[in-house]
């Protein structure tokens, strides 16, 4: 680059970060499920698995959970798989077909379906609305 030369770069995203998650109420049984959950998600974790990391039964739980955070262990897994993979797709050099494993999800095919529930749009197609071209050949 030239002295004096400026280059302007696009914005690829907004992250939210975890710290800006806020409950009305404190439970530290809850604080440490969603913790667990955004450490674990990606890893293939399921609802049992955080409400091992509870202490109590499934049902109080999932109450205690619903309460604080408005939606169910199983809708917080979710958020933040998907939430991952929308990360990931911000990078024009990660494929597609790598993404659904790095997210925690069984297969392609399931990452797949929830991203267009959730969107309507294929995963490819995000990619070119938000003028992200990847530089893979497989993508």
């Amino acid at each position: 680059m030239a002295k004096g030369e400026s280059r302007t770069f696009g914005i690829l995203g907004v992250v939210k970060r975890k710290s800006t998650t806020i409950f009305k109420h404190t439970d530290t049984k809850v604080t440490v499920a969603v913790e667990y959950i955004r450490t674990h998600a990606t890893g293939g974790i399921g609802v049992g698995d955080v409400v091992k990391q509870m202490g109590c039964s499934r049902r109080t739980a999932e109450m205690r959970f619903a309460s604080l955070t408005g939606h169910t262990i199983q809708a917080e897994i979710r958020n933040v798989r998907m939430a991952n993979a929308f990360a990931l797709l911000r990078n024009p050099r990660q494929s597609i077909d790598g993404i659904a494993h790095l997210c925690g999800y069984d297969s392609d095919s399931t990452l797949r379906y929830a991203f267009k529930a959730k969107t309507g749009v294929s995963m490819r197609e995000w990619r070119r609305q938000n003028g992200l071209r990847s530089n893979l050949i497989h993508s």
